[in-house]
């Protein structure tokens, strides 16, 4: 079943156009958190794709590809905090290396449900990261995305 998509063009360097279908990626290592996510992204009525990655890494090296193929990139990105290899932390400061095109573009909304809760200041330095979660993942939290998610694409 294709799901109609919403378009908005944006010039990529003089090469092409990058076209965005509103599309959320999530970056989350956590199988069921991850899932949670998608069913409530889902519900939510978002028309673009959802990506999934277990790894902060390998979505680095997404977003890059996808760059320099002139794709479509992704206009939200749902970061856990705690993850393996590359934290949230790490992410971020990865991410400010990335081309300004994919900087300027992409929002972040960052999920950091465990303890170390000390990350704000920090997290909320980079201009990408619209929302700093710090509950637990529940529905309540969830919906406290609401606005973030109804904007995407416009």
């Amino acid at each position: 079943m294709e799901k109609k998509e919403s378009k908005r063009n944006i010039k990529h360097e003089n090469k092409s156009l990058l076209q965005s279908d509103g599309s959320v990626m999530i970056i989350n290592d956590s199988v069921l958190e991850t899932h949670y996510l998608l069913s409530f992204i889902n519900k939510c009525g978002i028309e673009g794709k959802i990506l999934t990655q277990k790894s902060a890494w390998v979505a680095l090296e997404y977003l890059q590809q996808e760059y320099k193929a002139g794709k479509s990139l992704p206009k939200l990105i749902i970061l856990d905090m705690q993850m393996p290899e590359l934290n949230g932390c790490d992410f971020l400061e990865a991410f400010q290396e990335v081309p300004e095109l994919i900087k300027n573009y992409c929002s972040i909304v960052v999920i950091n449900a465990g303890e170390e809760k000390c990350y704000h200041d920090k997290i909320m330095q980079f201009p990408q990261v619209k929302y700093y979660l710090t509950d637990t993942l529940s529905l309540e939290v969830i919906e406290r995305m609401i606005p973030i998610l109804i904007n995407i694409g416009r």
